[in-house]
């Protein structure tokens, strides 16, 4: 018995360095399919990048099995469990995110399509916006998930930050002053990104490149 246990972490092991090894491979092919008129669009770019995640999703599996097969470290099963579980949320987190900007790049080329040429920054501009909050979403939700495994009491937690978020509202007045101003800047449409801006105040002048949840970036 121990003997098959020892051959088949040995069997997993070798399958799951195999997997690495294929993660070439698959990009190679994926970029032959999208190159076409010496470009690639951003999100076949985002896909071959998704790709490469996936291939360490199926690595991390298969040396958790060899590792909860392996005789010697039997008695450890719930560390291994819980250090693959902490490995595998973030690993499937960053390939959330990039299925999200995948599907949030295809809506916003859909839309930029059903505007005039003049509207499309501002579908840019909503869409990274829309971005922008999702991701903080899945981020929180993530964590949430990680300190639950970890037997932390994320009731508690969560009522702590609660009650925290009004004191670190009172001290960050200015940062959620300019949040929301972002988010006005967005919806009023008072400028876009791509747009030339001239800062008399602050002698600054330059385009816009980027509106977020609280900065507006200028290229000067």
């Amino acid at each position: 018995m121990v003997v098959s246990d020892y051959l088949f972490s040995i069997v997993a092991f070798l399958l799951a360095v195999f997997s690495l090894f294929l993660k070439a491979p698959i990009k190679k092919i994926l970029f032959k399919s999208f190159y076409r008129d010496q470009h690639i669009s951003k999100v076949e770019s985002l896909i071959m990048e998704l790709s490469s995640i996936l291939s360490y999703i199926v690595f991390l599996v298969l040396v958790n099995i060899a590792l909860l097969k392996f005789p010697p470290l039997v008695g450890y099963k719930k560390i291994i469990a819980n250090i693959f579980f902490v490995l595998y949320v973030s690993v499937a987190l960053v390939a959330l995110l990039k299925m999200l900007d995948i599907v949030l790049e295809k809506l916003s080329e859909n839309a930029k399509k059903k505007v005039p040429v003049s509207e499309a920054p501002l579908m840019e501009t909503y869409f990274s916006m829309i971005s922008k909050i999702l991701k903080v979403f899945v981020f929180v939700i993530a964590a949430i998930a990680v300190l639950d495994r970890l037997d932390f009491n994320v009731t508690s937690i969560v009522t702590s930050l609660g009650v925290g978020s009004l004191a670190i509202g009172l001290a960050a007045q200015d940062t959620i002053k300019n949040f929301i101003s972002g988010s006005l800047l967005v919806t009023d449409r008072q400028f876009r990104i791509g747009d030339r801006v001239n800062l008399r105040d602050i002698g600054v002048e330059g385009f816009v490149y980027d509106i977020g949840l609280r900065p507006t970036r200028i290229i000067t």
